[in-house]
């Protein structure tokens, strides 16, 4: 991340994250906090330090992911969207589930990635680097935690304690929205309450 900021010759920047997103914006708050202006969480989890007391996956994702569904022919783009469009299913909140608008983005992100097995796959075969020394009560970056109240893989109670161990961040529940990306009846409480407003960076 500090890489992109100087390659745009940029000293510092609001930082947004999403799922793994959160935990690398985590990490740059705690590796480069004179880089990061404002930080803001959504369906993450605490990066740092790995612990067991908080809430688990959903029963029923955990058993989708057990039942080892099959992947698609990556070469294939109907099978490879419908794949796509049904994992989003899994993971977002029914009642804010558009599936119109989830199958259009998805198939604009197929007609534009040149390798989609990679670009999927990738979560899974990374490597785990050095994390960043610290604690979250070390983040001096403003914070916002923007989180879903029907997250079945990071299920509310990690965004609570995101919340309580970052000095002085904002949590603001979604209720009834799942792992995704804040869905548009809740765009104008997002806006209003981004610390950062224009010129944010997110991290995926």
């Amino acid at each position: 991340m500090t890489g992109v900021l100087d390659a745009f010759g940029r000293r510092s920047a609001h930082l947004a994250g999403i799922s793994m997103g959160g935990a690398l914006a985590q990490q740059v708050a705690l590796a480069h906090p004179d880089r990061v202006d404002s930080l803001v969480l959504m369906s993450t989890s605490p990066a740092v330090p790995a612990r067991s007391e908080l809430p688990p996956m959903s029963e029923e994702l955990r058993d989708w992911f057990a039942a080892e569904v099959p992947l698609p022919d990556w070469t294939e783009r109907t099978a490879v969207i419908d794949y796509l469009v049904g994992y989003e299913r899994r993971l977002e909140g029914a009642e804010y589930f558009d599936e119109a608008h989830v199958r259009a983005l998805v198939e604009r992100i197929v007609d534009r990635t040149h390798d989609m097995a990679a670009s999927v796959m990738n979560h899974a075969l990374a490597e785990e680097g050095e994390l960043a020394g610290g604690r979250l009560d070390e983040i001096a970056a403003p914070t916002l935690v923007i989180h879903g109240t029907a997250d079945p893989l990071f299920p509310y109670g990690h965004a609570e304690a995101l919340a309580r161990e970052i000095p002085r961040a904002e949590l603001m529940p979604l209720e009834g929205v799942g792992h995704q990306v804040p869905p548009r009846p809740y765009w104008t409480a997002v806006i209003n309450g981004w610390p950062g407003g224009r010129g944010c960076a997110t991290v995926a």
